[in-house]
């Protein structure tokens, strides 16, 4: 009996340690497992999708107030450093 499933690269390092933990298991009951990991492991992975591009913005000044504190303006709000 042969298994199908779709190939798909692992995400996280979490899941392939997992998915060979679970072979494992499989393997120590004398049972096929449901999937073959070294198959995932070789498939290529895709780079991770960017939900939003983010803006380089040049240096921020720093200022410097009337007591010596050093801050800069985030959104016309004082951040002290």
């Amino acid at each position: 009996m042969e298994l199908k499933y779709s190939f798909m690269p692992f995400v996280s390092e979490a899941q392939r340690r997992k998915c060979f933990l679970e072979m494992h298991r499989a393997h120590e009951k004398g049972e096929v497992a449901k999937w073959d990991c070294y198959k995932f492991a070789k498939s290529p992975k895709r780079s991770p999708k960017r939900t939003s591009a983010k803006k380089r913005s040049s240096p921020q000044k720093v200022f410097v107030g009337p007591r010596g504190g050093k801050y800069k303006l985030v959104k016309n709000k004082k951040v002290y450093l």
